[in-house]
């Protein structure tokens, strides 16, 4: 009986991590995502001024 609780609690722990890991791996491809626009707008102002 304890062993099957104990595999119950072992899967959801497992099961939240790999939500908190998918959590954060989002979070900071959203980052990067961010992160890329804003290099690349500020790349295009300078370009832009650049031009002129």
């Amino acid at each position: 009986m304890s062993t099957t609780s104990h595999q119950f609690v072992f899967h959801s722990v497992v099961i939240f991590a790999c939500g908190i890991y998918c959590l954060l791996q989002a979070t900071i491809l959203q980052l990067a995502l961010d992160n890329c626009s804003v290099s690349i707008g500020l790349l295009w102002v300078q370009i832009h001024q650049s031009a002129r």
